[in-house]
């Protein structure tokens, strides 16, 4: 069966502080503007894989890197996938 979808927040609660802190600056050191989608597969308490979908290819780099550091947990399922978009812009 494939892994059960869910909502980023539901299996990584408070990712998006890991987002920001991990991510903070890259806009203004790359400057492009644009959304970056991931789709990640948890696996019991760690996040197993990361996929840059779409988006700037500038950041994929830094945002697989902030994604593995979400702190997730798969409760019940064996194997969960989340998707994410991540927009970089000004300000």
């Amino acid at each position: 069966a494939p892994p059960a979808r869910i909502e980023a927040g539901i299996v990584c609660p408070g990712y998006q502080d890991t987002l920001r802190s991990a991510l903070a600056g890259q806009y203004d050191k790359i400057g492009i503007t644009g959304v970056v989608q991931i789709r990640a597969k948890v696996r019991g308490g760690q996040i197993v894989e990361v996929q840059t979908v779409a988006g700037p290819r500038d950041y994929y780099r830094a945002v697989q890197s902030a994604v593995r550091r979400f702190n997730c947990q798969a409760a019940g399922a064996d194997e969960v996938t989340f998707t994410l978009e991540i927009s970089f812009k000004e300000g």
